[in-house]
């Protein structure tokens, strides 16, 4: 049992310490009130003690408070960059934890600068500036480097159990924003794709219409070979269905090939979830509307979403896709960098901070996108797949979830796709080989 003295309970401080000893260290541990502790400090029944009060305990391991957590402060704690050097790991005192690791962990995992300081991109998405601040390196695992410091403070026999509780796993998500890319799609769509691609002399794009048409080939029906790639205990799908912009999708809930594709992937085994469309993120009615709708063709609650282009907006996306039934959301992953998200590499409740609360809509981050390595970072492959490298091996040693947004077109072979889908094969096949799943 681990031991947490506090001079008193707030929500913020209780969430961070559940989510460091449940969600990442999985152990078992208590929170105790100063004034509840009383003499049982020498009681041997007791493995470990985090004094967390800023007064003097016999033998427990004292963990300075800035107040983040206990009195809320305007300002946010001061992030220094040695405190996630991995190789910074041989404390002077092990009685003495050198900084508030519960503020900085909060700091991250509550989205404090989502809420306070990020800007917003074109698409009015939270913009990371990835170079622009050294305390704030979005391509480590901060989070759980914070928590391999405090973990050699603890006696060998907890060091070891939290090792052994550590088991990486690697989840496969796939949206599905254009499930054919000319097939199915009504005669004045598919012929005015056509004369405009051939005014426009894109005569690849010319020759797949004629293979859908005359030999009923899709070239973003890809699923048969998804469905080779990705068992469904780690994969998941994200359906989005309607929408009123040009981003949302051509095909209704209500086409009778699209209802059919979704419930054999769903009768297959895979978790389905939905793509809320592009509007959603300020548009309760939307989420509650693209849920009923993908119940309709599942006939199954719906509990599982990411938002369209990553958009969301907090509280308020959160709080209505909650409302509506969702538990799981899966929006956090970087649009033109690949890294760990809020410096997390595993699922962990979401903090609603401006209610001062914890939820049980679980976070659910992703490392990369397919997209971002097709359209933004322009990085040869070697360069990509070393990247990769690195973020495997960060989950392997910490008990970690490689997590990667794809999408069926990826496979495609066709327009901006061409020649991407053999990269992105080959990391599936790593990500699957690092975390020993078949």
């Amino acid at each position: 049992m681990i031991n947490i003295i506090i001079p008193f309970y707030t929500p913020r401080l209780n969430y961070t310490i559940k989510v460091i000893f449940e969600y990442i260290y999985k152990v078992p541990y208590q929170i105790v009130r100063a004034e509840d502790w009383g003499n049982s400090i020498d009681n041997e029944e007791f493995n470990v003690v985090l004094n967390y009060t800023g007064k003097p305990v016999s033998g427990g391991i004292s963990i300075p408070d800035w107040g983040f957590l206990t009195v809320k402060p305007e300002s946010p704690p001061d992030l220094r960059p040695e405190w996630h050097i991995p190789e910074d790991l041989n404390p002077e005192d092990k009685q003495k934890f050198p900084f508030d690791i519960f503020s900085a962990v909060f700091y991250w995992i509550s989205d404090y600068e989502k809420y306070y300081f990020l800007p917003k991109d074109s698409r009015d998405r939270y913009y990371y500036n990835v170079s622009a601040n050294i305390n704030h390196p979005f391509h480590l695992p901060v989070v759980h480097l914070y928590c391999e410091k405090l973990l050699i403070f603890f006696p060998k026999a907890v060091q070891a159990e939290i090792l052994k509780n550590r088991k990486p796993r690697v989840s496969l998500t796939w949206d599905i924003d254009n499930p054919w890319k000319y097939r199915h799609k009504s005669f004045y769509k598919m012929a005015g794709g056509f004369l405009k691609d051939l005014f426009q002399f894109k005569w690849e794009e010319v020759r797949e219409r004629f293979e859908a048409l005359l030999f009923k080939k899709d070239v973003n029906d890809t699923y048969e070979e998804i469905f080779r790639l990705c068992p469904p205990d780690i994969t998941a799908f994200f359906f989005l269905i309607e929408g009123e912009k040009p981003e949302d999708s051509a095909f209704s809930s209500k086409t009778p090939e699209f209802r059919k594709l979704i419930q054999d992937i769903s009768h297959r085994g895979y978790t389905v979830g939905i793509h809320p469309s592009y509007d959603s993120y300020k548009n309760k009615e939307i989420i509650r509307n693209a849920i009923a709708q993908l119940q309709d063709i599942t006939g199954a609650p719906v509990t599982d979403s990411r938002q369209h282009f990553l958009r969301f907006h907090l509280p308020d996306t959160f709080r209505n896709l909650y409302q509506y039934g969702i538990r799981r959301e899966y929006s956090y992953c970087f649009t033109h960098s690949i890294g760990f998200p809020n410096g997390m590499m595993t699922d962990y409740p979401w903090f609603d901070l401006m209610a001062e609360t914890e939820t049980d809509l679980m976070i659910c981050p992703s490392l990369l996108m397919d997209r971002t390595i097709v359209s933004y970072l322009g990085e040869p492959d070697a360069v990509v797949l070393a990247k990769v490298d690195f973020m495997l091996s960060a989950v392997q040693k910490m008990g970690g979830i490689f997590r990667m947004i794809l999408h069926n077109e990826v496979l495609s072979e066709s327009a901006e796709w061409k020649g991407r889908g053999d990269l992105l094969k080959k990391i599936i096949i790593k990500a699957k080989k690092s975390v020993f799943v078949d």
